[in-house]
């Protein structure tokens, strides 16, 4: 496997465009073919609409079915890990965040985890106008601010045992977190609202600076430099008030 990984990576590394690298990237280590087989099965029809796309860091194969369900299909050994830990986080914040959180669905196939998603309608960041983005800049750094203070200071006994053993209370950016926000999160395309966020693989307790330095250079690399900054700002303003409130 390995090896299979090493060849793919020296030949996939002549192709110029991202999205068709990693896609030949993926089918030259990775059998695609049963995961459409499977959701065709899955949906009972075989002339479902399938659309495909590769993870970040080619570690998931991914097929939207319908663009109703998702489908996240583990590509490489030992990252096929057990996804109770992320239903239960993001069935608890589905119920507290303004914002939609896919509902998760776990299906164990042939000994191995496959993750049901409901699709959420929308665009990414990459996919946006630059002026669009730039007219909505503030609505949107207030938003995805809003999303990072309501999962930070909220501290649920019933997620407790998922906590690090020597968590403290949520504080200043220390809490309930992503720990992915760059590129997870979703806008509609008529009113450049955040309404939700994807991908909570990463989600735990504990300091989120980390998380918002990733994500900054993540934006900045894009030519979004100053989003972090207006996030960051937006919120020390809710947290304040918030402090000051108690």
């Amino acid at each position: 496997m390995r090896l299979k990984r090493w060849v793919a990576n020296i030949i996939s590394g002549f192709i110029p465009n991202e999205s068709r690298r990693k896609k030949f990237r993926t089918k030259l280590q990775f059998e695609t073919k049963w995961c459409l087989e499977f959701v065709r099965n899955y949906m009972g029809d075989k002339n479902v609409k399938l659309d495909t796309y590769v993870g970040h860091g080619c570690l998931n194969y991914i097929v939207v079915a319908n663009r109703k369900y998702v489908f996240k299909f583990p590509i490489h050994d030992g990252t096929d890990e057990d996804p109770t830990k992320e239903k239960r986080i993001t069935d608890y914040f589905a119920k507290k965040l303004s914002i939609t959180v896919p509902t998760l669905e776990i299906i164990k196939h042939n000994g191995r985890y496959i993750k049901k998603y409901d699709f959420i309608d929308g665009v990414t960041l990459a996919d946006v106008d630059r002026k669009r983005f730039d007219a909505n800049r503030a609505k949107i750094a207030s938003q995805i601010a809003d999303f990072i203070f309501t999962m930070s200071t909220t501290d649920p006994r019933t997620l407790g045992d998922l906590k690090p053993r020597d968590a403290g209370r949520p504080g200043f950016m220390y809490g309930w977190g992503h720990r992915d926000i760059g590129g997870n999160f979703i806008l509609n395309p008529k009113t450049m609202d955040v309404i939700g966020f994807i991908d909570y693989e990463n989600a735990g307790f504990g300091d989120l600076m980390q998380d918002f330095r990733n994500a900054n250079r993540h934006w900045s690399r894009r030519g979004y430099d100053s989003l972090g900054i207006e996030i960051l700002k937006f919120y020390t303003e809710k947290y304040i008030a918030y402090i000051n409130k108690k």
